[in-house]
């Protein structure tokens, strides 16, 4: 898997792995104004271990009525220094979101924080109509009681 480098150029989506069925990654995800560029792993119903997670029960986005939930770690486990949402809390409302996903860049903007208890699942809700991403992690980090979580909504396809 590939890690985040803040010394990365922003605003394009670069490494992405192929998209074939038999490879684990198969989405990737950068958000430049938190120097995060993260491969993303294969639907599951929980969250890995060491990285990104699209979760399975979610949506993908191509679809105009969608939410694409992708979860990952704030606390260290070993494999990241600093972990992928490690500094998620830092996204702010305006910030722009890049999902590339079979070959096709998804361009998002942020337009809404909150934090929310850990057991809330509305955040990962569909609305008719709207493209949304929605990415959450543990919250405060060293007490991590809450989840934060980054909507985005599609703003343009590349």
């Amino acid at each position: 898997m590939q890690k985040r480098d803040a010394g990365q150029e922003t605003g394009l989506v670069r490494g992405l792995q192929s998209t074939d069925s038999n490879d684990f990654s198969f989405m990737y995800l950068q958000i430049p104004s938190i120097g995060l560029a993260e491969e993303v792993e294969r639907d599951r119903d929980s969250l890995s271990r060491q990285g990104l997670t699209h979760m399975r029960y979610s949506g993908y986005p191509r679809n105009n009525s969608s939410n694409v939930v992708i979860v990952g770690h704030s606390i260290d486990y070993g494999r990241y220094i600093p972990p992928p949402f490690f500094y998620l809390s830092r996204v702010e409302e305006g910030d722009e979101i890049y999902l590339k996903y079979k070959g096709v860049q998804y361009v998002y903007e942020v337009v809404r924080n909150s934090v929310v208890e850990s057991s809330e699942v509305g955040i990962e809700a569909t609305i008719s109509g709207k493209a949304l991403i929605t990415l959450y992690t543990c919250y405060p980090i060293f007490n991590p009681i809450y989840r934060y979580v980054v909507v985005g909504e599609l703003v343009s396809i590349r």
